[in-house]
């Protein structure tokens, strides 16, 4: 396979300053088109989490019909997440060489596709590749969003943009937990005779957080490619077209290349290409900041995604031994270590083999916690513009992993619910990450960066889910001292990351 490559040598040179005088000028953060993009991107950013946050309240309630084994539950919580490690890399080559939009609007359609087929899962194994597939799918639009978002901010917009694209990110995964509520507890069910399977209330419930896919495919019909990608590739004209067909406004009359500035082209191979888009960023000039991105990713997602497929049961396990047993102390990992016990034991009744259901306290935790990170996405994007980063993330990354030592310490049930969900936020700096590494890296690595960065991440997801399902049943305590560990040791690694000295080269 051959692809026409752009030469770095003139790409580095382009002049930017008129694209982004342009935005300055013109763009509005509170017009129509920006408001539209920060929200349809907020949702697209959801996906990724949807896809493993619905797995941690499907995952119990299914039992009763699969008989997963604690094994299997670990590789279908983080199922989705491999798929996004595998192809990170190359969907951060295509953005960065096909465009944006050319990447994010198919897979958002294959996505809803390949989620709506698992819906009619009878079997680990189906239900584990149809996953797979759709973590491919999940893995083009969730990172490569951000690029696209960023480049239709100006500097001073781009950070604050991004965030306010994570508040409605976190307002669709509010609604995971309600929607689950609403639908996991009904007792309804029949028979679909040709696939030979029970359509239960969770199958329903998989299918309704598949939608927003759908949506945002259709909404990203109507929207048009990056203008700062456009330029990158020498189509100064179309991206003259783009900007003026969204903002209005006049726009320099000379070209926004020269002649001589304009990419060139020449025939490579497809992994010849992706080699030489990759290595820029493990050279002397991006090499750290490159290492603290994934390190940082890897350490936030372990902990945040690890945990979070396992969050629901967990907490539901503590809510029945609250109601069984009030005012009655009790330690997290003892209480969710016997629930285990009873389930897996060999001596096990049908009555203890399964959850039919959650408790409502249950969703009223997811709904807290996910309300937690709209909260922190917000509060973030206000001080963002006042507080570095580094400080933002340092904190944050402190207070967490504290909270998650103390957690499995404390003998009040309740008490270690909330400092649990404070180890969970943990999530937050990672969204910081991202939205730096817009300003880190120029246009034409920037798809690459984000996408190697979350790779990274997905894989501290991979590992950290299983990892801490491989412990939960003898070793509890152990998972949430290393997360623990992990992420005050991140935040040190956070105070490193800096914006860069001279922003010349870097925004196109």
């Amino acid at each position: 396979m051959e692809i026409k490559e752009s030469n770095s040598k003139h790409a580095e040179h382009v002049e930017t300053d008129i694209v982004e005088n342009y935005l300055q000028r013109y763009s509005k953060f509170y017009g129509k088109f920006n408001l539209t993009l920060i929200v349809v991107s907020g949702i697209v950013m959801s996906v990724v989490y949807v896809e493993v946050g619905t797995i941690g309240y499907i995952l119990p309630i299914s039992q009763c019909e699969l008989k997963w084994t604690m094994q299997e539950k670990g590789l279908l919580g983080a199922v989705g997440t491999v798929g996004v490690i595998f192809t990170s890399h190359f969907w951060g080559f295509m953005a960065d060489t096909k465009g944006r939009k050319t990447v994010i609007l198919p897979t958002l359609f294959i996505g809803f596709v390949f989620s709506f087929l698992s819906t009619l899962s009878n079997s680990f194994w189906m239900l584990f590749i149809l996953k797979l597939l759709n973590g491919i799918c999940v893995s083009a639009g969730s990172a490569t969003i951000y690029a696209y978002i960023g480049e239709f901010h100006p500097n001073k917009t781009r950070d604050t943009a991004i965030l306010a694209s994570s508040i409605f990110a976190a307002l669709g995964c509010v609604l995971m937990p309600i929607f689950a509520a609403l639908i996991m507890n009904q007792e309804w069910s029949f028979l679909v005779p040709l696939l030979n399977i029970k359509y239960t209330p969770w199958r329903l419930y998989m299918l309704l957080c598949a939608i927003p896919s759908l949506i945002c495919g259709l909404v990203f019909l109507r929207l048009p490619e990056s203008p700062k990608f456009l330029l990158s590739i020498g189509k100064e004209r179309e991206a003259i077209q783009v900007l003026k067909s969204i903002y209005g406004g006049e726009i320099a009359e000379s070209p926004l290349l020269t002649k001589d500035e304009v990419p060139q082209t020449d025939k490579t191979s497809l992994l010849q290409s992706m080699w030489n888009q990759t290595v820029p960023l493990f050279q002397k000039s991006y090499i750290l900041i490159t290492f603290l991105i994934c390190a940082l990713n890897f350490f936030c997602f372990a902990t945040a995604s690890g945990m979070y497929i396992w969050f629901p049961d967990i907490v539901n396990s503590v809510m029945e031994y609250v109601i069984e047993n009030p005012d009655q102390p009790g330690y997290m990992c003892e209480i969710y270590s016997n629930k285990l016990e009873i389930i897996y034991n060999e001596t096990k009744t049908e009555e203890d083999e399964c959850v039919t259901s959650f408790e409502i306290s249950t969703y009223k935790y997811g709904v807290f916690l996910e309300s937690s990170y709209m909260a922190g996405y917000f509060l973030i994007s206000v001080l963002i513009n006042v507080v570095s980063g580094n400080m933002i993330m340092w904190t944050m990354l402190m207070l967490s992993g504290i909270c998650g030592l103390v957690a499995v310490n404390i003998g009040s049930p309740m008490i270690s619910v909330y400092l649990f969900i404070a180890l969970m936020v943990s999530a937050l700096p990672a969204q910081i990450v991202n939205s730096s590494t817009i300003s880190l890296y120029p246009t034409q690595l920037r798809g690459m960066a984000i996408n190697i960065g979350l790779m990274f991440g997905r894989i501290g997801a991979v590992f950290g889910s299983n990892y801490i399902g491989s412990l939960l049943l003898n070793n509890c305590q152990v998972s949430f001292y290393v997360s623990g560990i992990s992420l005050i040791s991140s935040a040190f690694l956070a105070l490193l990351v800096a914006k860069p000295k001279s922003k010349k080269n870097l925004e196109v």
